[in-house]
């Protein structure tokens, strides 16, 4: 049976592993316990956008009207921009509400119709905002609740759609 990590009792830095000291003085040092342990990777804590932030549906891009309301009841007119059963992306204007830009985490309900599907009363939590040109604003929203049978609706409209392209 193995020997359970324990720790020296002489440094708390110290971990006994099989009767072996490995030093966890030293954590700006990656390669420290390389040699002992060769199967663990170490990974930066500040991992790049790209790998902290990936899409979990396929989407699509189109033009259609969303109205956003805030919680105090205030209307943002947005333009849907892309689409998935997850989340949206939104362009609004930054001059049409003084609640613009929201900070991320902000949260709105949202409401759009696509083909025969009407969306009311989704709740939308923004998870980013990026500049858009002049006083414009992209919204990068998360569906957080929807009606029954929508998202699987809105799944089975996207993949009756073509995908949209990335963007740049």
């Amino acid at each position: 049976m193995p020997e359970e990590p324990a720790q020296n009792e002489d440094d708390p830095r110290e971990l006994c592993i099989e009767g072996r000291n490995l030093s966890l003085a030293h954590k700006e040092d990656p390669t420290l316990l390389s040699d002992s342990m060769p199967s663990i990777t170490v990974l930066p804590s500040a991992l790049p956008e790209a790998l902290r932030r990936t899409r979990q549906e396929a989407r699509i891009a189109l033009v259609l009207p969303l109205r956003l309301t805030s919680g105090s009841g205030d209307m943002i007119p947005a333009v849907l921009l892309d689409l998935s059963a997850s989340g949206l992306l939104a362009l609004v204007d930054g001059r049409s509400s003084l609640l613009l830009p929201p900070p991320p985490g902000a949260r709105f309900t949202g409401e759009f119709f696509l083909d025969d599907l009407e969306i009311h009363q989704a709740d939308l939590v923004v998870i980013q905002v990026t500049q858009r040109g002049s006083g414009l604003l992209a919204l990068g929203c998360k569906l957080i609740e929807v009606q029954p049978g929508v998202t699987a609706a809105l799944r089975a409209r996207v993949a009756a759609r073509p995908r949209a392209p990335r963007p740049q």
